[in-house]
């Protein structure tokens, strides 16, 4: 190979390729041979650079579509990760535990406990129930979220992934416009929740209330939220702590309430977006036979979720057991309707079959009711008289016509 000679510096004039190769003790072949080589290596250089560029855009684009769902989540520890750390977890695990406790005794018991007191008085309790309701049905989200914490990790992360991942730009474009949508949300939802703050919270430190008051819910100063505590809230310093401790609580409940319900519409509408993709791949292989093969075999890989050899054989034999519980639940309403159709029909048959005819006109008459009854459909109720069409009349009409035999008389199940 060539090497440069020593003390020569690098050309700048027009000439710079003769210039190179008079700096070279090397031929103008080898010379060549160097020039295409650093070509390639420019080449490769700049491929690395725009896959870096993309991945970042890619990461950035990820970061916008979930942001306001993590920082919200991550307020009160309840936003999903792969990998977390003894001491995240316990941190994560704390913040939850405390906005439960706090959110539970400083909201709930007390605003039951006034419920219980003004019973009876209908706008009263209008007035505890606009509270008391969501914040019930917080503590359930909270606790819901906080068990079902890893089972969320996973979809998150295949949610990176897809951003992650290569794509079209009308792909991209198609996952930014239904990122958008829970974004959206998210940020109505904390507008809202900024408003309500400042009516229940920062109007009554001036005097201005949106509660109904009177002298049984508020018979001092009026707090933010209908409630009752053992203790004397009028007197200072127990007014303003409760007052701080309210408006604490509320804000961080409605943050947690928005959040938790804007992840479900993320990723609802992220799977939403890959289904609108799957499906511009597959109209382009419809446009484009040739190419066919390769687009469907991209689209499964997408798509398709395997475990490999980390299932588990006892993970597997749950999940049969699990789908052979429920398929036999399944055929279980299938073989008590049927039974119950073969009875009626054989009473029906029974009493066609009969010899009426030989009978007296008054004796064959009575066996008029029972035909029309048994010709009827039969009803499984119970106390509450609460009638559905069960799984078993459209299960039973499938495996019938499965199996070649059409059903005449359909089973109406009525139960609870």
């Amino acid at each position: 190979m060539c090497e440069k000679s020593a003390g020569r510096e690098k050309p700048s004039d027009s000439n710079a390729y003769r210039a190179t190769i008079r700096s070279l003790r090397c031929s103008p072949a080898e010379a060549h041979q160097v020039g295409i080589n650093e070509h390639y290596k420019i080449n490769d250089d700049l491929v690395q650079l725009t896959q870096r560029i993309k991945v970042s855009t890619q990461l950035l684009d990820f970061e916008w579509a979930v942001e306001l769902n993590r920082y919200s989540l991550e307020f009160i520890g309840l936003w999903p990760k792969m990998k977390e750390t003894t001491q995240e977890k316990l941190m994560s695990n704390v913040r939850v535990l405390l906005l439960i406790i706090m959110v539970t005794f400083f909201g709930v018991i007390p605003c039951i406990h006034s419920l219980i007191r003004v019973w009876g008085d209908l706008m009263s309790m209008t007035d505890n129930l606009q509270f008391t309701l969501p914040l019930v049905s917080m503590i359930m989200k909270l606790i819901v979220m906080w068990s079902k914490k890893a089972a969320l990790a996973p979809l998150l992360y295949m949610i990176a992934k897809d951003w992650l991942k290569l794509k079209s730009d009308e792909e991209r474009k198609i996952m930014i416009r239904c990122a958008r949508i829970p974004r959206m949300i998210i940020i109505c939802g904390f507008i809202i929740m900024f408003a309500s703050f400042i009516l229940l919270f920062i109007l009554p430190c001036f005097g201005i209330t949106m509660r109904y008051i009177t002298n049984v819910t508020d018979p001092g100063k009026p707090l933010p939220l209908q409630t009752y505590y053992f203790y004397d809230t009028d007197t200072s310093p127990y007014f303003e702590l409760t007052f701080v401790a309210q408006g604490v609580t509320l804000m961080v409940s409605a943050m947690g309430y928005t959040a938790i319900d804007s992840l479900f519409g993320l990723l609802i509408f992220h799977v939403c977006g890959q289904l609108k993709n799957l499906k511009g791949r597959l109209m382009i292989g419809s446009e484009k036979q040739s190419n066919f093969d390769h687009v469907l075999a991209d689209a499964i890989m997408d798509h398709v979720v395997t475990d490999g050899r980390h299932l588990s054989f006892i993970r597997l034999s749950f999940l049969v057991t699990v789908v052979a519980n429920i398929f036999a639940h399944m055929c279980l309403y299938c073989v008590v309707g049927e039974c119950l159709i073969a009875q009626c029909e054989g009473i029906y048959q029974a009493v066609c079959d009969y010899h009426w005819y030989e009978l007296e006109p008054k004796q064959a008459r009575n066996l008029i009711l029972l035909m029309t009854r048994a010709n009827k459909s039969l009803y499984v109720t119970d106390i509450l008289c609460i009638c559905i069409h069960t799984l078993s009349q459209r299960s039973t009409n499938v495996l019938r016509m499965l199996s070649g035999h059409p059903s005449e008389h359909p089973l109406d199940i009525c139960v609870i």
